[in-house]
């Protein structure tokens, strides 16, 4: 997972909604998990938003998700990288 990535899915929750849990084990060997708004309509490539801010664990680091979904289709998920942000400046 990249750590200065986002998770997309693509779902259809026109009849109800989703919700993504995160957790990975921190350094310390504790759980960590975050959760995510609500994801509601038919979304074909939606960066999920989390409901607090959060900094995502490091690419090494195993996680688990977990989709509560009512009334939803999930078709697909992946972890995107983050483009570099590019300079207005000429060189």
């Amino acid at each position: 997972m990249p750590a200065d990535g986002k998770l997309h899915v693509n779902l259809d929750a026109g009849d109800g909604q989703a919700v993504v849990s995160l957790r990975s084990a921190a350094a310390g060997g504790e759980d960590q998990s975050i959760r995510s708004l609500p994801i509601r309509g038919d979304q074909l490539k939606h960066a999920v938003q989390w409901a607090s801010p959060v900094r995502l664990p490091s690419p090494e680091t195993p996680v688990q998700l977990q989709f509560v979904l009512s009334g939803t289709w999930l078709y697909c998920y992946q972890f995107v990288r983050t483009p570099p942000r590019r300079s207005n400046r000429l060189a």
